[in-house]
């Protein structure tokens, strides 16, 4: 394995981790909500700008994997009404889901920018509004059929109503921001 790709591994998860325990930090203090906006928008500012698929689908991984380790490592930190800590400790709930982001956000950025060659900021917008709608609706799904009793249903109502709108709007404005300049300054790039 090239020392560039460990290097861009390691980077990627300390980033994830920052950003998780900010925004659990953040929901915590001052939102009724638990929200992932600043780990979705490092996530897929990652999977987007990354080389190869499988680092894109690394990145989104970790982010299940630091989910799945923080409910059951901080419970009370990431603890939201006692529903995050019961459901997120089962990997199919938190991890399954994640992994598909990486997929989707990597080959819809490809797939858009194939399309609209001379819009690369736009394809970088729809990939995230792609990878946002990936998390929401594999999250609800995975809830639905994996989460404890009637929890789907007081999840899923606040994940699309509340969760969904703030995510989607941050990132379809910033992820392009930030994949821009992330390839002007040729971060990660060969």
């Amino acid at each position: 394995m090239k020392t560039k790709t460990v290097t861009y591994a390691a980077v990627s998860a300390a980033l994830i981790l920052v950003a998780y325990t900010l925004d659990a930090w953040i929901s915590r203090i001052g939102l009724p909500v638990r929200i992932a906006v600043l780990t979705l928008l490092v996530m897929l500012t990652l999977c987007i700008s990354s080389e190869k698929w499988q680092l894109a689908v690394w990145v989104s991984t970790f982010f299940g994997i630091t989910s799945f380790l923080y409910a059951w490592l901080l419970p009370d930190f990431v603890n939201m009404n006692g529903v995050w800590t019961s459901n997120f400790r089962n990997p199919l709930i938190s991890v399954a889901p994640r992994v598909c982001i990486g997929f989707t956000a990597f080959f819809s950025y490809k797939g858009f920018c194939r399309l609209l060659p001379q819009k690369g900021w736009l394809a970088a917008a729809l990939a995230a509004a792609v990878g946002v709608l990936t998390n929401t609706l594999l999250v609800c799904t995975m809830l639905g059929v994996f989460g404890s009793g009637d929890v789907f249903q007081k999840i899923a109502v606040t994940i699309i109503s509340v969760n969904f709108v703030i995510e989607i709007a941050v990132n379809v404005l910033c992820v392009p921001v930030l994949v821009k300049g992330l390839k002007r300054a040729r971060i990660f790039q060969r």
